[in-house]
Parts: C-alpha cells; structure tokens; sequence
C-alpha cells in the first residue's frame, strides 16, 4: 500500500513538474493580449508615465514609438483583442499594482459589446498573461459561463494540444523577435487598404450599453478616481463605425460626463486629425502606419497641453523606450520599400545603410540588359556577365566568391541569412539559392533576385525579383 502511495507521489511530482517545464513552450504567447501583460511585469517601477488600456483599437492605433520618439512620452499598451469593459476593469486594477502612471487612457469603442461573454481565444488572451491572484481568478469567473470556470482555470488544459501550432518561436527568448525585446505593447498595421468611412457626426441619439458592460465601464472609471490617477475616454477612427455604435457612444460619453471624465470620440474630429481613410486604414477598423501616426500626434498634443509629463528622451532609464521607437520607426521606413513597384524608384529606396541587399543574379542575363545592368551598377556591382550573389552591406558589394561552391552566412539576433553559390558545369552558370532561417526566396529564374535584410529590426523586410528583358518588379 505504501508502495502504490508513494509511486503515486511520485507520478504526480513529475506530472507538475513536466508541466511546469513545458508551460513556456506550449503557453499562449498572443502578441493581442497575453504577451503585452506578461511584458509590462518587466517594466521597471515608475517609469510608465501614460498607460493605455482597451481593446486592439487602442493598441493598433495610438502608437507608442511616436509618443516616444516626437514627445519623449512613456506609454505601454495594455489591452486584449475585443476586450470587454470587465477584462479592461481587471487590467487596470492588475497594474496599478505595480505602476503609478500619470494619466491613463482608456479606448471605449468596445461599449458597443452586447454579449456578456467573448468567444474562447478572447478569454484567453484577456486573462492568461495575469500573474495568478485572486484578482485574476475573478476576471476569469466574469469572462465565461459558470460551466466552463475550470477549463480556463486549469490552463493546461487549454494549451496542452497545442503540439501542431509549436514553432521555432515558442522556443526562443521574445518568440524570436527583436521587435519583442522592449516592447511596449503597440502593434503596428502597415497595409493601406481604402476605405470610405461613415459620417456620424448627425448622429445625436442615444441608446443603452448592456448592464454588463455599463457596469464594469463605471467601475473602470471609478477605480480610476478611487486610485487618484487622471483618465482620459477616447473612441479611436475607425471606419466602419455605424450609427447605432453612435448612439451607444453618445450614451458612453454621458456617462464619463457624470464623473467629469474628459471623453474624445475621434471620429467626429477627423478633419482635425488629418485623417483620409483612403491612404490611412488597414482595414475598415484599424489605421494603418500613416494613420496611426496623425491620431497619436493629436492625443499627444492633448495629453502634453493637460497633464504634467516628462520629456524622457535621453535619460537612459529609458532606454528601453528609445530601443522600441527605433524598431518600429524603422519598420515603418521600409513599408515604402515593400509597396514600391517602380524600378527607378526602388534604386533610390535602397540606397540606405541599415540594409543588408543580398543580389542574386539567377539564369540567363546579357550585358545587353540595360535594366538589369543599371540596376547592378547603382549598387557598384560589375555587370560583366557572371551569374552569381553579391551582399551590399553599408554601400559597399562584395561577390560571395566564384569557384565549385560558395557558402556564406550573416546571422541576425534570432534569424541566419544563408547564401550559396554552386557553379552547374551542364549550365555553364552558377545555381543560386537565398534563404533566411528556412525559407528560400526567389522570384525570377532568368533575372535579378533581391533579398533585403534589417540590420535595425533583424527581420527580413523584402524579396522581389526583376526579369529579363522587363522593369517590373515581381513578389
């Protein structure tokens, strides 16, 4: 009998620990709410000055790397995907436990929400980057049905079949980004897809938000007074807004006038903003980088003009925020590479030192090609007639070499681009293959290939390709 107790014991202890050692592999790391949690417990105490709390409208569009780099403000994202008012209440009351910010600022598109309980991965990414406490255990109790209380409790549960969606990233410190080192919780949109957008600004009735989220909307801006710290209640663009979403803002409006509470529904102050929702949406919800960019200058101009916050930049308890803004304000630049489809204006895009250019010249190519060989030539590359890889590296091209077969790696913090070169005997030229990580990039057989590398984001940016006898870039 004592034998079977303890052989038991055993079990379980190696049961917990087992789940204890894979818990960061198969864990949720959803960058829409679990991991924007998980990295505000590493910010350094009393160094975030504005904290943002909501839902993906909040975090996809008030960008942090210009509050940052134009204002020198030091704001982190804390939301989830739809987040609903009650996971926003117990977002807020989860960090004022460990930060005093200076002024919060809450989205509240999501007063529109009906519905008492979000789907699955909504609870999920709205809970799991808690730190177990009790305040964790009554946001989980509020996001789902009574009968579903302990699937989400025991969080193995949820995760643990995970096993198909593993990947290199679930294995690496910051899934395998730089862009995750410093984060602060923003996710930038960079597709620009047209939009026509709806006036609402005749829209003057009201209608009621459901109990549940009227609740909760209160409790959020009560806790807020209770903790002393200034809110501010902004709806961000966006534009599929419908008139009924109008009337429920009107009535969210009125509520926050109750407690004196500043609200901002920015889709009447469009023309102020600057906005065009034919270049600045990503989609009929969120701004895209230009837009992101317009709307956040105005909440800084506002925010700068009402509360006391600190110019940061260059004091290097802040550094963190510098390295974040510098990752993403180079991510932004290079959008303008990934959409041009001109020749002549891609040559000028790439004259720039923060980019690794690795030039595969692939098949069939004459010196005659008076595309092809100017495109060689602006990157100081020959263009005698060899098939081959060059890199440019900070303005100068250097040949990855000629012989039977030419290897070369340049490795990136998480990320390798690998170039080789082999010379085909039976095609009187060298066979050419590109990949970063495990994935090959080639675009054109008979022609010129191009690999574009950050230096600044480690992450690879581009990849197209320029046929024979043509100017079009392909992808």
């Amino acid at each position: 009998m004592k034998k079977k107790i303890f052989g038991s014991l055993c079990f379980g202890i190696v049961l917990i620990l087992l789940l204890f050692l894979t818990k960061n592999v198969f864990s949720f790391k959803y960058g829409d709410g679990i991991y924007g949690m998980e990295k505000f417990y590493e910010q350094e105490e009393g160094t975030v000055d504005v904290l943002i709390l909501g839902p993906s409208l909040a975090f996809a569009d008030i960008n942090t790397a210009t509050l940052w780099s134009e204002y020198g403000i030091s704001a982190f994202h804390l939301g989830g995907s739809i987040q609903p008012m009650w996971n926003t209440y117990y977002y807020m009351k989860e960090a004022l436990k460990y930060q005093r910010p200076k002024v919060m600022i809450l989205e509240a598109s999501v007063t529109n929400m009906m519905s008492d309980y979000s789907d699955q991965s909504r609870i999920i990414k709205n809970t799991y980057g808690m730190k177990w406490s009790k305040d964790k255990l009554e946001a989980i109790r509020v996001s789902a049905p009574r009968e579903q209380w302990n699937e989400y409790l025991f969080e193995h549960l949820q995760y643990h079949s995970r096993y198909e969606e593993i990947s290199r990233a679930d294995f690496l410190a910051n899934q395998g980004s730089l862009q995750y080192e410093d984060w602060k919780g923003f996710m930038c949109l960079m597709k620009t897809v047209p939009q026509e957008g709806t006036d609402v600004s005749h829209v003057k009735e009201r209608s009621e938000l459901s109990s549940k989220t009227e609740e909760y909307y209160r409790k959020t801006i009560e806790l807020a007074k209770e903790e002393g710290i200034p809110l501010l209640i902004v709806v961000s663009p966006h534009a599929g807004i419908s008139e009924w979403s109008q009337t429920i803002y009107n009535t969210a409006a009125d509520i926050a006038g109750e407690y004196q509470v500043p609200f901002i529904n920015y889709n009447l102050c469009l023309e102020e903003i600057g906005l065009d929702y034919s270049t600045d949406m990503a989609d009929p919800m969120h701004l895209n980088y230009k837009g992101n960019q317009k709307y956040t200058r105005n909440i800084a101009e506002y925010l700068s003009e009402r509360y006391n916050l600190t110019d940061h930049r260059g004091d290097e308890r802040y550094d963190s925020w510098e390295r974040n803004s510098n990752w993403y304000l180079a991510a932004m630049s290079y959008q303008e590479i990934v959409e041009c489809t001109d020749l002549t204006e891609m040559i000028s895009l790439l004259q720039r030192e923060d980019l690794d250019l690795v030039i595969s010249v692939d098949g069939t190519y004459s010196q005659e090609d008076g595309n092809l060989r100017a495109f060689l030539q602006a990157f100081q590359i020959p263009s005698n007639g060899d098939t081959g890889i060059w890199i440019v590296s900070e303005g100068k091209a250097d040949s990855l070499g000629w012989g039977p077969e030419q290897i070369r790696q340049i490795s990136y913090p998480y990320h390798v681009l690998t170039m080789k070169s082999a010379w085909s005997q039976e095609k009187g030229q060298y066979t050419n293959s590109v990949s970063f990580d495990t994935t090959f990039y080639k675009q054109v057989e008979n022609g010129i290939n191009v690999v574009l590398c950050s230096k600044v984001t480690g992450e690879l940016v581009d990849s197209f390709g320029i046929l024979a006898g043509e100017i079009e870039i392909y992808r």
